[in-house]
Formats: C-alpha cells, sequence, structure tokens
C-alpha cells in the first residue's frame, strides 16, 4: 500500500459501506509484517488485541477477528501481487462469473 501512496496512487479496495471502520483498523494498524525469514507474515492476534486496546478503535471479539480474517486476505493478496503474472484481487473472476 505505501509503495502505491508513493507512486501517488490509491489502492483499489472493495466497497464496504458500513464496515469502512474495519479496513480503516486494519490499515492504521498494519495488516502485514517483515517475518524472521525474510518474507513476510500476517499482523498476529497479541499485536491486534493491542492495538485494540489502545486505540479503542474496534472492541468487540467479531471487529478483532475481522480485522485478522482481513489482514490474511490482504496478505494473500500482496503474495498473488508480487508474481509476474499475478492478478490483483479485484480483478479475478468470482466461482460461477463469465
Amino acid at each position: 500500500m505505501q509503495a502505491l501512496e508513493k507512486q501517488g496512487k490509491r489502492p483499489r479496495m472493495p466497497d464496504l459501506s458500513r464496515g469502512e471502520y474495519l479496513l480503516e483498523a486494519m490499515q492504521v494498524l498494519g495488516p502485514i509484517r517483515h517475518g524472521d525469514m525474510g518474507g513476510m507474515r500476517v499482523v498476529d492476534w497479541p499485536e491486534i488485541v493491542a492495538f485494540a486496546q489502545g486505540t479503542q478503535r474496534i472492541s468487540e471479539p467479531w471487529e478483532i477477528e475481522q480485522v485478522h480474517d482481513m489482514a490474511l486476505a490482504y496478505l494473500a493478496g500482496y503474495r498473488t501481487g508480487c508474481k509476474l503474472f499475478g492478478i490483483e484481487p479485484m480483478e479475478q473472476e468470482e466461482e460461477g462469473d463469465q
């Protein structure tokens, strides 16, 4: 996301309507981290809980789970985007679409 912002581009995101605050919380928290072996890893539970307690942007257990699930999806999309012929998630066809 930061690389796109440096290029003056906005990352494409799905329309979340009433859940936009969850996307904002994930972005502030940062969904991925550098792993010990040089790769990327998803933000882990203690980091999310500490973020929730410290910022009070999210407070319900389901919101914490949702932010974690969104971070997992973000990492999957990031890994796809790193592939030479990867198709960004917003451009992928859903199963059954054609």
